[in-house]
């Protein structure tokens, strides 16, 4: 079973899919920050491109073990198109989402369901801050890392997200949490418990 988390910068996808039981769950670490560790000194443009072929890699190794695992990817190849609209336009991505299809046809597997998380009716706007404050986030997220052009840019990341998935005939279930501690334990035990419920088909 392949599942991804995907969703605004700072929800806490990373924090779930770290939280999950590792002999239960293959947890799949975010590409971008894999790349951007190995690569440290590349401009996004290049970034962006070796972050999509690792991606892909990734999963196509993934999905080649047998079908009795439940991976859980932080970030998926949907995620990295998006990206790639944003900040490189909608030629590259286009070309992106084309190569993506003829995988598929070639029995790359789809993902059974990616959870989007997003903000509930509560945002911390001074741990938001210093979420965007991260290095990795200020060089990825350039003046998009500022708090007043963030959330315009959360909406349309995910307003691209979710077409590009309908696109390739990806199922998305957005997740909403209101930004504290105790309400996102609860959206982890949640759904934890629900991918593994999906697996064993209870």
């Amino acid at each position: 079973m392949k599942t991804g988390v995907s969703g605004a910068v700072g929800i806490g996808k990373t924090a779930f899919i770290e939280g999950l039981d590792g002999s239960i769950f293959l947890k799949v670490d975010e590409a971008a920050r894999q790349v951007n560790a190995m690569y440290p000194d590349k401009k996004n443009e290049e970034l962006r491109e070796l972050i999509f072929h690792h991606q892909f890699s990734v999963e196509e190794v993934v999905g080649r073990i047998n079908e009795d695992l439940i991976a859980v990817f932080d970030r998926t190849i949907i995620d990295n198109i998006v990206f790639m609209e944003l900040f490189a336009g909608k030629e590259i991505a286009e070309s992106k989402k084309n190569f993506i299809k003829t995988a598929y046809l070639s029995d790359f597997k789809k993902y059974d369901i990616v959870y989007y998380f997003d903000y509930g009716t509560q945002i911390d706007l001074d741990l938001l801050r210093e979420t965007l404050s991260d290095p990795f986030r200020k060089k990825t997220l350039g003046e998009f890392a500022e708090i007043d052009k963030f959330m315009n840019f959360n909406k349309r990341f995910k307003e691209i997200f979710l077409r590009t998935a309908e696109e390739l005939g990806t199922k998305v279930e957005v997740v909403y949490s209101d930004y504290d501690e105790f309400n996102l334990r609860k959206r982890n035990e949640m759904l934890s418990s629900k991918i593994l419920n999906n697996f064993l088909g209870v």
